[in-house]
């Protein structure tokens, strides 16, 4: 789904659409209680409606999995959308399958319907068990199974890893170039001298935290928790103006052939990611042909029907666009396959790779709502096939363009970050700008702060993700007193809170971190200068 279906229905709208559904959805209230089911929910669990409708659904649940769907519910209830997430639940035969969910949630405006929407979808790979399914097949969908479980583990973990690593990163980074500074006046006074060797030192500090900011955006991407602003492109289009930085990419000694299907239809993707993704399958084939070879290139307008969906495991029938990446390298065998996408992986030799070319390319697919895997025969080369959705949107112009550079007169900036030095490192990068800074270290003192202090205070700039109570809300009850204020996001990694399936809402700005000074200056120079939005918007 890529919308809330019962947003603004009424119940019996709600039902009628649940049971055109070809998924199996189920309702929830906010605190657990089943009280929607449509036909393919029974199919899929069992259950008639009159015998779940009303229980808890804790029913459906395999020992250990509360405290997650609890988490869940909490997310959702926050405002975020939760998409394409792989679940064990409990059949009324006591059989546990694997099912691949979206959830969100919907409110009536009467308030008759008031819950979380749930859509599942049994997975190919929830039939591993079935004595109906070939062996083979059998053992086939076992192992993508494996591989699905294993890499949505290690991108939560990445994910996790990624927030507070960014911030550390962030402190390194400004205090480097703070200690940079004042070697640079010392040096001014002619002791220069004196001081190059330690100026040389602070460098390679700075270098090290760049480079481990970079590895974490790689990170990011591979857990689909970076921030992304999709756009409706013809992926033709973005091929062809790649095609010369592909050919420098690859060298003198092979050759790019693409083969670009006429009238291929659009996709919904960020351009951005895209390139990142075919450069990096770009040099993994270089690498991969160390005496010469041919990249090929392919884009197809391909449906997918029942028969090839169960193939691909867990992709659904629909219209996509297909794009093969196949090089005449050396090939991979099975057991490289089974690891290529997770991070930190690789089989080059220390010094030559980081491991994350292909687990980036997997998160900017997934984030994207495509699918990729990978056929390979060792001597014969490998290739790469893409699936990405169509889509049926129209393209948009961007909805404003960057203002020029601002100066600072006085404004006034509430910093709410929970982590202290990140905390101290920005109050100190706006400070000598000119601005006025007031501190917050969770939603709450925030609140205290904006309601005592007497003065404007013209931008908040606050974590999305804190304690007790997450940057929306502390943004959306801040300007209930105070309605003409902006607000600044800021994020080591991107939950969607502030948006949807992790895309950027266009009400929004949004601060990556780490940042440098200047990154955070021209953020801070955007939310001021931009025209006043409505209330209730990101600025």
């Amino acid at each position: 789904m890529t919308q809330n279906p019962g947003e603004g229905l009424s119940p019996d709208a709600v039902t009628a659409m649940m049971n055109l559904s070809l998924n199996a959805v189920v309702t929830e209230t906010r605190q657990g209680m089943i009280t929607g089911w449509n036909p393919y929910a029974s199919e899929l669990y069992g259950y008639e409606p009159e015998e779940i409708i009303g229980r808890d659904a804790t029913i459906l649940l395999p020992p250990g999995w509360q405290s997650e769907e609890d988490d869940l519910l909490r997310r959702v209830a926050a405002g975020e959308r939760i998409t394409r997430y792989n679940a064990n639940r409990v059949r009324k035969d006591g059989t546990v399958i694997t099912v691949l969910m979206s959830m969100s949630a919907t409110v009536n405006p009467a308030g008759s319907f008031n819950g979380v929407f749930t859509t599942s979808r049994l997975t190919a790979t929830a039939t591993t068990s079935d004595p109906q399914i070939p062996q083979d097949d059998r053992e086939r969908l076992r192992a993508q199974l494996e591989q699905a479980q294993r890499l949505e583990g290690l991108g939560q973990l990445a994910g996790g890893v990624a927030h507070d690593f960014n911030n550390l990163v962030g402190v390194i980074l400004n205090y480097a170039a703070f200690v940079g500074e004042e070697i640079d006046t010392a040096a001014a006074t002619g002791a220069g001298h004196q001081w190059k060797a330690v100026a040389d030192d602070v460098g390679q500090i700075r270098r090290a935290a760049e480079r481990a900011a970079g590895l974490t955006r790689q990170l990011l991407s591979f857990a689909r928790r970076e921030v992304i602003q999709p756009q409706v492109v013809d992926f033709n289009d973005l091929l062809s103006n790649m095609a010369s930085m592909l050919r420098r990419t690859l060298g003198a000694d092979l050759q790019l052939i693409t083969h670009l299907a006429e009238d291929l239809p659009p996709v919904l993707v960020d351009p951005g990611q895209i390139d990142q993704m075919i450069l990096n399958l770009a040099v993994n084939a270089r690498d991969a042909m160390p005496d010469g070879g041919t990249l090929t290139v392919t884009t197809q307008s391909l449906t997918v029907d029942r028969a090839l969906a169960a193939e691909w495991s867990s992709v659904l029938p629909g219209h996509y666009v297909c794009v093969t990446i196949a090089d005449t390298g050396i090939g991979m065998p099975d057991d490289v396959i089974k690891h290529a996408f997770e991070p930190f992986y690789t089989t080059k030799s220390k010094g030559e790779g980081s491991g994350l070319g292909l687990a980036t390319v997997y998160g900017i697919v997934t984030q994207a709502e495509g699918h990729v895997r990978i056929t390979s025969t060792p001597g014969e080369g490998t290739a790469f096939t893409i699936l990405l959705p169509v889509t049926t949107q129209t393209p948009t112009e961007a909805a404003h363009t960057p203002p020029g550079r601002y100066t600072a007169t006085g404004q006034t900036v509430l910093i709410v970050e929970d982590e202290e030095a990140l905390r101290e490192v920005t109050r100190r990068l706006l400070t000598r700008q000119g601005y006025t800074v007031i501190t917050a270290g969770d939603g709450a003192e925030a609140l205290e702060a904006a309601s005592v202090y007497r003065g404007d205070i013209d931008l908040l700039l606050t974590d999305v993700i804190m304690p007790q109570m997450l940057g929306k809300e502390a943004a959306a009850r801040i300007r209930e007193g105070r309605p003409g204020i902006r607000v600044l996001y800021m994020s080591g990694y991107a939950q969607p809170i502030l948006a949807s399936q992790g895309r950027l809402d266009p009400d929004v700005i949004l601060l990556d971190k780490p940042f440098t000074e200047r990154e955070l200056l021209d953020k801070v120079n955007t939310a001021l200068t931009l025209e006043t939005a409505a209330p209730g918007t990101g600025r």
